[in-house]
């Protein structure tokens, strides 16, 4: 969280299902935003990358773990 010059900008990385889209979290996190006076601005998406269970990268990754 920042304040500059008299503004705060909350800044949030988050991770959803890969099955989600924009608008399935972009309408209900405004909506509930609208309710304190406040508004989501400067969204970015990246979309979804999937990788197969059986990928030598996964494989490699759930051995470390």
């Amino acid at each position: 969280m920042k304040l500059i010059k008299k503004k705060t900008r909350l800044t949030l990385n988050m991770r959803v299902p890969i099955s989600y889209k924009l608008p399935d979290v972009q309408k209900p996190l405004t909506a509930e935003l609208k309710k304190y006076n406040l508004e989501l601005t400067n969204i970015s998406w990246q979309e979804a990358l999937y990788m197969p269970v059986n990928s030598l990268m996964i494989k490699n990754i759930m051995k470390v773990y």
